[in-house]
């Protein structure tokens, strides 16, 4: 007990001994915050959020494809999470940043040498945020509430063309694709039917059981769905660089099938093999078409691909400086430093440094380090 008092007391000796100081250390640093505060350019934040992505208005390339326009690297996630991920990535992409570089002429705005700086010095202002929900947040500043808003806006609107641009592109691409698949499947499925016809017309009469029937229709069912799993595993490959998410799950997906096919049963009679062959190509066409159409629909829809949950609006208050707060740390900082400073001054005093001569052979008489080291004791000796 009489320990801890007397390390009170001597706490309270020194703060008392070095009051001046510190009265004038803390008034001084606190004024000066106060002072810069006022003198700073003050910032204005505006926010906007916007829904989730639905992972049906991905299209057939799916989160690979956003991925792969916007050069990202794949995020091995799932789910409603992965897409809103996706979506955070391309608003932090250099593509969207520099779209808002050029439509606010924020070099000129930021008075930045070139587009590079201003487009750093806004990547510095913008934060993207994505709640738990998934739900999807925009914030910048600038000096102008109503420009802070019309930003965070442009990010959003910025967004929304890319995703259009993206999946009128990639409705184009499959369509086109497509065409040439379904050429092909015309031409084998004519040829199927021709074959049928021929071989009816040389055994007429001839016909399936009715298992027979069913067995084939069930084997030109799966056949039909791997012809067609190959033009989109094709086209998957054309588009994304090996080792995609989208990529990988439909090559499993064509290496499962393929087992299942390899535990049908051969077909000994030429008519189920034509039959079949016939039942194959008419399945693959009619699933190319039904495709074909919703790409098509897809190449020229033209609506909006970002559900906004709030619009940026200008704010009423600034978010920077925050007086209040940067004056009340530095009131306590002051303190805090003051403090240390009067230890360690009592410290050297007390150390009674002025009695080696050695350092004051290497310190000037009278200069600020001499009163540091030697007190007021410095200044009377000659």
């Amino acid at each position: 007990m009489s320990r801890n008092r007397g390390d009170f007391s001597d706490f309270l000796y020194v703060v008392l001994k070095r009051r001046r100081f510190l009265v004038w250390n803390t008034v001084i640093v606190t004024l000066a915050v106060l002072v810069i505060s006022f003198l700073l350019t003050p910032m204005f934040t505006a926010s906007t959020s916007i829904l989730p992505p639905q992972e049906e208005d991905q299209g057939l390339l799916g989160l690979g494809g956003l991925l792969q326009q916007f050069h990202l690297p794949q995020l091995g996630l799932t789910g409603a999470t992965s897409s809103a991920q996706v979506y955070v990535a391309i608003l932090k992409s250099r593509t969207v940043a520099d779209s808002v570089v050029a439509r606010f002429d924020l070099v000129e705005r930021y008075r930045a040498k070139n587009a590079a700086r201003a487009r750093r010095k806004l990547v510095r202002r913008t934060a993207v945020h994505l709640a738990p929900t998934g739900v999807i947040r925009v914030s910048v500043k600038d000096e102008k509430p109503a420009v802070a808003a019309d930003m965070a806006n442009a990010y959003i609107q910025v967004l929304d063309v890319l995703n259009r641009t993206l999946r009128t592109t990639e409705g184009r691409r499959v369509r086109r694709f497509l065409e040439k698949r379904l050429a092909v499947t015309r031409d084998s499925l004519r040829a199927a039917e021709e074959k049928l016809v021929e071989f009816q017309e040389k055994h007429p009469g001839m016909a399936l059981p009715p298992e027979a029937l069913a067995t084939t229709g069930a084997a030109a069912d799966l056949l039909a769905k791997r012809v067609l799993l190959g033009y989109q595993l094709e086209l998957l490959q054309a588009s994304l660089q090996p080792g995609a998410a989208p990529l990988m799950e439909k090559q499993a997906e064509v290496r499962a099938l393929d087992r299942q096919l390899g535990a049908l049963p051969d077909l000994s009679l030429e008519m189920g093999r034509r039959y079949r062959d016939f039942k194959v190509q008419e399945k693959v066409f009619e699933l190319l078409t039904a495709q074909y159409e919703s790409a098509r629909l897809k190449e020229h829809k033209d609506i909006p691909t970002v559900d906004v949950l709030d619009r940026a609006v200008p704010p009423d208050r600034k978010s920077f400086p925050r007086r209040g707060l940067l004056t009340a740390l530095a009131f306590v900082l002051s303190i805090v430093v003051g403090l240390i400073v009067a230890a360690v001054l009592e410290t050297l005093e007390r150390m009674n440094l002025g009695d080696d001569h050695r350092l004051h052979s290497l310190v000037r008489p009278g200069s600020l380090l001499a009163r540091v080291l030697f007190g007021t004791r410095a200044e009377r000796e000659p």
